[in-house]
Parts: structure tokens; sequence; C-alpha cells
């Protein structure tokens, strides 16, 4: 397949937003998401995906050389419509889920919150727990979500950001660990 050069800077400019969208979490994110290695972490996202409640799949996941860096390695997958979604990975370990989307494209947009929604019940969190950190409040540039996770003892965070007409959208764990 052959890019005109139109759409190749379009895929640098996405690319670029979800690095730099995701560069504030990546400071934060030294606390995984669930003790499973992520191919199982993946597999168990997909398997919440199958529930009658969502609409959407995860085509298999690939390394992106191109968005690792030292600190993380990078592995991104695609939804039904071909949105891309992407697994930031530390020492092996699930520490943040992103995706980006325009905000006009209202499947995506679903797509970007069953993925988030299955992530959340991937690593232990309760139906109510999701709703909860589902629901989004305003926060500076962003809008927030959290929720406590009482089987993992962690507060799960999700934030979505706004980048020109595209939104960002990045579940992550509380680095700090909670009694």
């Amino acid at each position: 397949m052959k890019l005109l050069p139109s759409q190749i800077i379009v895929l640098i400019i996405t690319l670029s937003c979800m690095i730099t969208a995701s560069s504030a979490a990546a400071e934060m994110q030294d606390r995984p998401l669930a003790k499973v290695r992520y191919t199982d972490f993946v597999d168990r996202v997909n398997e919440m995906l199958t529930l009658e409640i969502f609409h959407t799949t995860l085509s298999p996941i690939r390394y992106d050389k191109n968005m690792s860096t030292a600190k993380e390695d990078v592995y991104t997958t695609r939804t039904n419509s071909d949105m891309l979604v992407a697994f930031y990975i530390q020492d092996g370990l699930v520490c943040s889920v992103g995706a980006q989307f325009n905000q006009q494209d209202k499947q995506r947009a679903r797509e970007a919150v069953d993925v988030m929604a299955a992530v959340g019940l991937a690593m232990g969190m309760t139906p109510d727990e999701v709703r909860q950190v589902l629901n989004l409040k305003p926060f500076e540039n962003a809008l927030c979500g959290k929720a406590h996770c009482i089987r993992t003892g962690t507060d799960v965070y999700l934030v979505t950001t706004k980048h020109g007409r595209d939104l960002f959208m990045a579940v992550y764990a509380d680095p700090y660990p909670h009694p």
C-alpha cells in the first residue's frame, strides 16, 4: 500500500500527538494495570470485548518500534473501525492503554469507551467501578475519571485530552499503592 504525502503527514501528526499526550501519563505509569504478563492481559481485554455489551474487537497486537522508548515498549492493535489502540508496557506488564480518534467519529468514540471499559474489567474492576472511572469530569485541559479498584487496591484514572479535532483517551493506575 502506497501512502500519499498528505496521508504520511496525518500519520506523523497522529503519532506525534499520541506520544505527546501519553508522555504525561508515562511519567506516572510505573504501576501496572494488572500483575500479569502483557500478552495475558491483552487476551483478558479481548475476552471482555466478547461480552454482548461491547461492539468491537481488537486485531492481534504488534510491537511498534516507532512509538516505543527506552523506558517502555509499545504494542498496538486496531479496532473494527481501524482505530489505533496502544498498550504501553514496562517490564512485561501493561502500565497504560491509549486510543486516539476524531471526536466527530461516533463509532470510534464508542469503540474507545468499549476498549477502556474492557481494560477496567480485565484488571479486576467491578462494573460499578468501571462506570465510575468512565464518569468524566473537567480538569484543567482534560476530562478525567477516577475509581478505586477494591480488588487490586489501586486508583485507576481515565484521562481524555483534545488535540485539534482528535481526542486521546488513556487509562492508567495510580503509581502509589494504597492500603
